[in-house]
């Protein structure tokens, strides 16, 4: 059985015309004749026959013509469920920081792959970010926190990351306070870096901000300190920043989180892409 040349006995027929039929599909009227006697002799029995230049169908070829106008519906609705899929839109949600550094990576590699998808990219704090998972209203999270514990619901991946100490290289110091521009309070890393290094350091927080961009300007053009994971300063020039790597007592990770059940070809690439990423790797 051979979808092409079931396509073509049905276009000869339905245009009553050979010719036709091969200007229709782009062949030749020599391959549209070829296709049909294909057929002819996979069913061992005439199908059509010509008279004054109509085409006559026999009553195997009523059977098969049947058969192949239903098989090319059948193609046409399946041709539009998965053009239906592949323009649906992907929920994404994650922190301020991935969103504006390593997600954007991951999301131009999937419209280079899938030009139709639509991204809607929901920045909310863990906690929320969390809820809308469960409740189905986000299809997939990127977070960077502690590593969770195993949820029960959904496929976990993570990438341990390591952090940095960061000032300008021509900014004067100060030897008795460090003066710091950090995340904003509810930040974890945040609260793990003064606990170790606050009075080791004699850290002085002298401004909060959420954006890390505009952490990096601030930095960029004063004098203060900032203390920030590594994926965030692939950017940041070695030339113009000092940047130091600083331990913490507890490990940090970039983590990704998805409902296996969801099933959508949007998604399915989305994660194919994040997941086939060295950087991440799968916690059972």
């Amino acid at each position: 059985m051979n979808f092409t040349y079931l396509t073509s006995f049905y276009f000869v027929v339905t245009k009553s015309s050979f010719s036709k039929a091969a200007t229709f599909l782009g062949y030749s009227q020599g391959n549209i004749s070829q296709h049909i006697r294909k057929l002819e002799d996979f069913y061992g029995t005439p199908l059509l026959f010509k008279r004054k230049q109509k085409v006559i169908l026999t009553e195997a070829g009523k059977s098969v013509f049947e058969f192949s106008r239903k098989m090319l519906e059948q193609h046409d609705e399946l041709q539009n469920k998965i053009k239906r899929n592949q323009q649906e839109t992907i929920a994404i949600g994650t922190i301020d920081s991935i969103s504006s550094s390593i997600l954007m990576g991951y999301i131009r590699e999937l419209k280079r792959e899938m030009p139709a998808a639509k991204v809607k990219v929901i920045v909310e704090d863990e906690p929320a970010l969390l809820e809308q998972l469960e409740s189905g209203e986000l299809d997939v999270i990127i977070i960077f926190d502690e590593l969770l514990a195993p949820q029960p619901h959904f496929l976990h991946y993570y990438a341990e990351e390591t952090f940095e100490l960061v000032k300008r290289r021509s900014s004067s110091k100060n030897k008795n306070v460090l003066e710091m521009i950090l995340t904003d309070a509810k930040c974890s890393y945040r609260k793990a870096l003064l606990k170790k290094y606050r009075v080791e350091m004699n850290i002085s927080v002298v401004m909060e901000v959420e954006s890390t961009d505009t952490i990096k300007k601030m930095i960029a053009s004063g004098t203060e300190s900032t203390f920030l994971p590594k994926y965030l300063l692939s950017s940041w020039s070695s030339e113009e920043f000092e940047r130091t790597p600083l331990a913490l007592d507890q490990s940090f990770y970039v983590q990704c989180l998805f409902a296996p059940e969801k099933n959508h070809l949007v998604l399915a690439k989305f994660t194919d892409i994040l997941l086939h990423d060295s950087y991440f790797q799968y916690q059972s």
